[in-house]
């Protein structure tokens, strides 16, 4: 049987809790100052029959400590929202209360769609942060309610399913729901402090997005549920007798674990179910910061500590502000505990989060620290620009509900960026033509390159250019230069603004370059074009020109490609050699031959030979200039042999020199089985840049592209190319 925790009260138990349910939010709305007919009022709106289903979200919030008006506006909300009562009906009195201002705010953001796939969904987050500007209140009662109505649909789909011989789909409604709560609502909470709704919304959500995942956590933790409360009392009892000991005044309890959470360290750390440490954990609440220390030094002298695993988020707060002693011990039988330290006043904020700080007046403000982070927030909304499924997760991640760094401009002034960022991001966001012109920076007086990860307290100074042009290679994902949807929405803008006939000879220029560098064919262009979805190679000429895909996407078509398509050629052609002879010629399996060291080719590239005096056939490629200038008569056509010795490729790699540079080049190369020979380095003292010539032996042109292309992924490098 599937179960996902809800407060909310059974059905076979309606008519008793219902009792229950009203009087604790008849007192929770007396408690508050609203008008003391309120509370009767709601009782002669909501239907007998549908008592509970109305106040589910009531409760929630009064289990927040929300207030009377936030509880009465939830009543309301599902009222509306179920078309029970219509706001044009509700009574003069209500009308004119501060509830029916709640309403109006709360009916117009529950009707927004949130599909993360469509640019909308970071229209919306804005036009709720717009919404909340005069009542923080608003966002708790919005969460409730998403958290509630996911509960409820996972409960209904998990009922379909048990009552279903065939394996139920989930609908695309549902599916959007889910994506949503995990994308927006639940990282919105977990920003806002409240690990109770976060959870929930993220429980529900991968019910329904990964039901067999979610049922084989759920079998594997109530499949030992006995014997691993049996281990957990046996680890606070040992505790408990270790504090008072030490005359520690401290509560320890059993800390219940979500399955989302598991879930997803064991998806990030590739871990199985068995090796997740906090799946045995307990938690210790006491009254002060100093017995909080004194605890963690009690448990580290009761058992041993695992390395690595301590993190002091009391000292150094999350950007949420939760604060927390986290460590991993090596408890009874050898078995790993996750322990959790905090003080009384932290754990009511830890769960509660926003509602832990509220300041609870007639227009609803919070404190000084919420309004702060709610603020940080919007503007990080606003500048958050994205177009695509996969721009506007990158967006929701990084730069709306990722961590924050905080640097100086060379004035003294301090900037907001996402964690992540680089100098290209910080030159956008102090304006778009400091951006366009950024050649270079300085962080903290030292050159650096522009892939650099900025830190929290970086000094940036941008090195600008006279000319107003951005790198395009900076919209290229693997290159790591713009970190923000912001930035690389801009360098696209300036890109649209050249031209399309400018823009189309400049993507040319770009493909021809590009496969001259790969060793690949030029008729590639037009055949990757069509992979690409374009109808013709000037198209994604344009395409690249305006910066609308990027030559990443381009390069690794070629890649997967590998060879270059046979050249045709006429039927009476021999068979390739069938010995270990590089090439044959007129059917001549065993004739002498050498590559040429002028073009160095290597099986797959088109080739022809010359015919030296004593010397057998020297093998060129089909492009090389030294044919040009050879005697035509002496040029004959060759086929690759099926030898498997290796040949030696020149290539030219230049980039930001850095420690580890050559062994991570080394290592890219051993990844593909390719050897590197005669490797030199020459660094550049003046901007920190360094050209290495190397030579790769490789088998054939697929073996080439593969290697070329993971050099391409090598942090540091901006140019790789076959000699």
């Amino acid at each position: 049987m599937t179960k996902i925790t809800s407060s909310v009260p059974n059905t076979s138990r309606a008519v008793v809790m219902s009792e229950v349910n009203w009087a604790q939010l008849e007192r929770a709305m007396l408690d508050a100052d609203i008008d003391d007919r309120l509370p009767q009022l709601l009782r002669e709106l909501v239907p007998g029959d549908r008592v509970d289903s109305c106040l589910g979200p009531a409760i929630e919030l009064a289990e927040l400590r929300m207030g009377g008006a936030a509880i009465a506006t939830a009543i309301l909300s599902e009222l509306v929202e179920h078309d029970l009562v219509a706001p044009a009906e509700l009574p003069q009195s209500l009308v004119e209360s501060e509830v029916f201002g709640l309403l109006e705010t709360v009916r117009t953001l529950r009707e927004l769609q949130w599909d993360t796939e469509q640019p909308d969904t970071l229209e919306n987050l804005r036009q709720m942060f717009l919404a909340i500007a005069t009542d923080l209140r608003v966002l708790l009662i919005v969460l409730v309610h998403k958290s509630y109505e996911l509960r409820q649909l996972a409960r209904k789909q998990a009922r379909a399913a048990r009552e279903s011989s065939d394996p139920l789909p989930l609908s695309l409604a549902l599916a959007r729901a889910a994506r949503a709560a995990l994308d927006v609502f639940a990282p919105l909470a977990s920003q806002l402090g409240i690990a109770q709704i976060k959870s929930q919304l993220e429980d529900a959500a991968l019910f329904l997005l990964e039901p067999e995942e979610y049922l084989k956590i759920q079998s594997q933790l109530s499949g030992e549920l006995q014997a691993r409360a049996d281990y957990i009392n046996s680890v606070i009892a040992q505790a408990q007798d270790e504090l008072a000991k030490n005359a520690i005044e401290a509560e320890v309890t059993g800390r219940p674990k979500h399955i989302y959470s598991l879930f997803s360290k064991m998806r990030r750390k590739g871990l199985s179910f068995e090796e997740i440490y906090d799946a045995r954990a307990i938690r210790i609440i006491t009254e002060d910061l100093p017995s909080c220390y004194a605890a963690l030094g009690a448990m580290h002298g009761l058992w041993s500590p695992v390395q690595g695993q301590f993190a002091d988020y009391v000292a150094k707060p999350k950007p949420n502000l939760y604060q927390s002693l986290h460590t991993a011990i090596v408890g009874p039988d050898g078995m790993t505990v996750e322990i959790q330290l905090r003080t009384r006043e932290m754990h009511h904020f830890a769960e509660y989060g926003v509602a832990a700080h509220w300041v609870y007046k007639q227009s609803g403000k919070a404190g000084a620290q919420l309004q702060e982070k709610v603020d940080a927030l919007r503007q990080a909304l606003e500048r958050a620009h994205a177009r695509t499924p996969e721009e506007i997760s990158t967006a929701l991640q990084t730069e709306v509900f990722g961590e924050q760094v905080y640097v100086f401009t060379p004035g003294g002034d301090v900037l907001q960026l996402s964690r992540g960022a680089t100098p290209v991001d910080f030159a956008y966001r102090v304006h778009s033509e400091v951006g366009h012109r950024c050649r270079g920076a300085k962080v903290n007086g030292r050159i650096v390159t522009l892939d650099c990860v900025l830190e929290n307290g970086d000094r940036v100074e941008i090195i600008t250019g006279k000319e107003s042009k951005p790198n395009r290679d900076w919209l290229n994902p693997s290159s790591r230069y713009v970190s923000t949807t912001g930035a690389r929405q801009r360098i696209r803008h300036w890109f649209r603004q050249q031209g399309k006939e400018a823009a189309t000879e400049q993507g040319r220029l770009m493909v021809e370059a590009e496969l001259v560098r790969l060793g690949a064919e030029a008729r590639l262009a037009e055949s990757i074009a069509t992979a690409l979805s374009y109808r013709n190679a000037m198209e994604l000429y344009a395409a690249l020109g305006f910066g609308d895909t990027t030559l990443h996407r381009f390069s690794a078509r070629v890649l997967e490609q590998q060879l270059p398509e046979a050249v045709d050629l006429p039927i009476d052609v021999p068979q390739p050699a069938r010995s270990g002879s590089a090439v044959s010629w007129e059917g001549i399996d065993d004739v002498l031959s050498q590559t040429a060291a002028c073009c160095n080719p290597v099986p797959g590239d088109q080739v022809l030979g010359y015919i030296t005096r004593g010397r057998g056939i020297r093998v060129h490629r089909k492009d090389c200039r030294n044919l040009a200038h050879s005697e035509p008569e002496r040029i004959v056509p060759v086929q690759w042999g099926r030898a498997t010795t290796t040949h030696p490729v020149p290539v030219r790699l230049q980039g930001h020199d850095r420690p580890g540079l050559l062994r991570d080049i080394a290592e890219a190369a051993t990844f593909e089985g390719v050897s590197l020979t005669g490797t030199s380095a020459s660094p550049s003292d003046s901007d920190g840049s360094v050209l290495i010539v190397t030579q790769l032996c490789v088998r054939d042109t697929a073996q080439l592209l593969r290697v070329l292309g993971r050099l391409q992924r090598v942090r540091g490098l901006i140019d790789v190319r076959r000699v």
